[in-house]
């Protein structure tokens, strides 16, 4: 029983190592046509396939203008309306 809690939990710590992760925003607003920068880590293009901004309801899809492992830059949409908008990562 206590190996397999331990391979459970070494495979666990393997997937999360590449799981992309955003700390912070350089702005918390932000209106239509702004350039907006994320930092955190795991956010290079062979794990961030693409980014929405959510209201729960509807998804916006974002146009990404620099991407590093620990940065992205994005533009804000024209078509995302005022009010409080989460980040979705799709990898």
């Amino acid at each position: 029983m206590r190996f397999s809690i331990f391979v459970f939990i070494g495979i666990i710590a393997a997937y999360a190592q590449n799981t992309p992760v955003m700390f912070r925003a350089d702005t918390p607003n932000g209106k239509t046509g702004d350039a907006i920068s994320v930092s955190g880590r795991n956010l290079q293009k062979e794990l961030v396939a693409k980014i929405l901004l959510t209201d729960g309801e509807r998804d916006f899809p974002i146009e990404i203008i620099e991407q590093t492992s620990a940065t992205l830059k994005f533009k804000l949409p024209d078509k995302v309306p005022a009010g409080r908008m989460a980040f979705m990562v799709l990898t």
